[in-house]
């Protein structure tokens, strides 16, 4: 009995360390100023468009056990030229602007299997310009 309490107590301190660890990191080393330009550049080197973003948020701890990345402010503008229906070619066009956009991620699928799953993407205040083309 006296052994599963060592047990018990010590994985306590073990999750509280971890807690402690994440809420550390969130709050004084992954701030939005420190973490929108990395972000921002990460996406622009990674995708076909120019991005921009006012700000990049985590949270972690008000979406547990999910991973939270707030995107504030931000806008996609595609670089690749395109036909337009019209058979006009467009240089390069806006795709997307939003007030705010979350993606949620599992943070436990990164660290045992080195995967990252997107859980969702939600979007608030956006405005879309899509279009079909002929081939659909």
């Amino acid at each position: 009995m006296k052994l599963l309490k060592i047990i018990g107590a010590s994985l306590l301190v073990l999750v509280v360390l971890l807690f402690s660890a994440v809420g550390i990191a969130i709050n004084f080393m992954f701030t939005p100023t420190k973490v929108t330009p990395v972000i921002t550049d990460v996406l622009n080197e990674n995708m076909q468009a120019r991005v921009h973003l006012d700000a990049v948020e985590l949270t972690f701890f008000s979406t547990f056990p999910n991973f939270v990345m707030k995107l504030c402010n931000g806008s996609l503008v595609s670089l690749a030229t395109f036909i337009h229906p019209t058979d006009k070619i467009v240089p390069t066009d806006s795709l997307l602007y939003f007030r705010e956009c979350r993606v949620t991620v599992n943070p436990f699928a990164w660290f045992r299997r080195n995967e990252i799953n997107i859980h969702g993407v939600r979007l608030i205040d956006p405005v879309i310009y899509a279009f079909i083309d002929s081939v659909g």
